[in-house]
């Protein structure tokens, strides 16, 4: 993923900026899909959605350094 840059505007918060190039294949190989995550990545029928919703895990996990990061969703389905 080529990471452009990492900003920290304050203690506890991280953002990464990168330039998304990579294919669905390319993300799929760097994260792990468990039941749970491939169920929900498969309901994406738009590949330019498929690749968001890849890099946005790829992009937690290169920023928290672990693999088990969740992103936990409210009732209405909004992170």
């Amino acid at each position: 993923m080529p990471l452009i840059e990492n900003l920290y505007p304050t203690k506890s918060s991280i953002i990464g900026i990168w330039n998304l190039t990579e294919d669905i294949d390319t993300l799929k190989l760097a994260i792990e899909l468990d039941e749970t995550r491939n169920e929900a990545f498969g309901k994406f029928t738009v590949d330019k959605r498929k690749r968001e919703w890849l890099a946005v895990r790829n992009l937690l996990m290169h920023l928290s350094g672990s693999r088990d990061e969740r992103i936990v969703y409210d009732d209405f389905g909004n992170p």
